[in-house]
Parts: C-alpha cells; sequence; structure tokens
C-alpha cells in the first residue's frame, strides 16, 4: 500500500518533496506492523494444527486481542506523544509540515494490529489463503481509487485516509470470512 500511495502522490501531485514528507510519516508506524506478524507466524502452526477446532480458534483469537488492543492502543499512544521528539531530532525540520499522515497511519497501525493481521493469517492458517488472495487483490483495486480521487481532494493526507480505508476495510472483510469459516466448517 505505502508504494501506490508513493506512486499516487509523486504522479498527482509532481512533487518529490510531498513523497519524502508521505514516506518520514509513515516510517515509523508501518515499521511496527513486524510486531502482531511476529506472534501470529511463531503460533501459525498450532492455528494450522488445529483448523477445524471451532474451541481453539475462538480461544486463540481471544487471546491475541486481550494481548494486542492494549499494545495497539498503548504504541499509538506513545507514537503520538513522541511526535514532537521525532519531528525534531530524526527527521529534518522541513518534514514538520506532515499535516496529518503520521495520525493517521497510526490509526491504520492500530487497525492491522487488530484486525487485518490476526484475521488474515487466521484465513490463512485454516487452509483459506485464496480468500486473502481475493482481498488483497480488491484492496489493491480501492486503495488505487481512493488514492487517485483522495489526493487530488486532501493532498497527502489522502493518501493516508486511503490506506486507513483499505487497512480497515479489509480487516473487517477478514473477520466476517473468518466467521463464515467458523459457521461452515469447525466442528
Amino acid at each position: 500500500l505505502l508504494y501506490m500511495d508513493t506512486f499516487f502522490i509523486g504522479y498527482i501531485t509532481q512533487d518529490a518533496n510531498l513523497v519524502a514528507i508521505y514516506r518520514t510519516a509513515t516510517l515509523i508506524p508501518l515499521s511496527l506492523f513486524f510486531i502482531p506478524q511476529s506472534m501470529v507466524q511463531s503460533e501459525f502452526a498450532s492455528v494450522a494444527e488445529n483448523y477445524q477446532n471451532r474451541t481453539f480458534l475462538i480461544s486463540y483469537i481471544k487471546r491475541y486481542l486481550a494481548l494486542f488492543i492494549p499494545i495497539a492502543l498503548g504504541a499509538a499512544g506513545v507514537l503520538i506523544a513522541l511526535k514532537p521528539f521525532i519531528y525534531t531530532y530524526l527527521f529534518p525540520e522541513s518534514y514538520l509540515d506532515d499535516s496529518n499522515v503520521y495520525t493517521i497511519i497510526i490509526g491504520a497501525m492500530v487497525l492491522a494490529f487488530v484486525l487485518r493481521t490476526p484475521f488474515g493469517n487466521l484465513l490463512a492458517a485454516v487452509g483459506k489463503s485464496n480468500w486473502n488472495t481475493v482481498i488483497a487483490f480488491a484492496m489493491i483495486f480501492f486503495n488505487a481509487i481512493f488514492n487517485y480521487f483522495f489526493i487530488k481532494i486532501y493532498g497527502i493526507d489522502g493518501a493516508a485516509i486511503a490506506t486507513l480505508l483499505v487497512i480497515g476495510s479489509s480487516g473487517l472483510i477478514s473477520i466476517g470470512l473468518f466467521y463464515h469459516y467458523l459457521s461452515k466448517y469447525t466442528h
């Protein structure tokens, strides 16, 4: 999504400085995506072994969410609190005018932590990777459309809004498909 965002920012605005500002504003929040990914990857085999065990799968997602909702919200709070420090000491002064990109991408990070990462990986672990593929292609398509229109209206904030909407939507769709899987394929 980030590459598509930066492509559209560059294409629509023709301003390399805006691309650099966007990349800088998204660098830290997006780099934290490894945190939930590491947990789900470490438990992937266990989930895959229990792919038809409804009780196990529900227990797993409850434990995951009990752990990662506070982690996601805590990380978001810390990142927002540290924004003045980050933009004063880590990045050039010219990047201070990032509008709301940094905050919007932190929202996308929270949605990825609690929606897209766990439920997308659950779908893969239970053998429904094809569902993830369809979601991914649909989200690429919608991200392109959202970027095209939102950047024209909101500037670089529009790219961040597009990413937030796509991550949130793909997470909600993944939840719906996971619960469909639970009702149809588990016992």
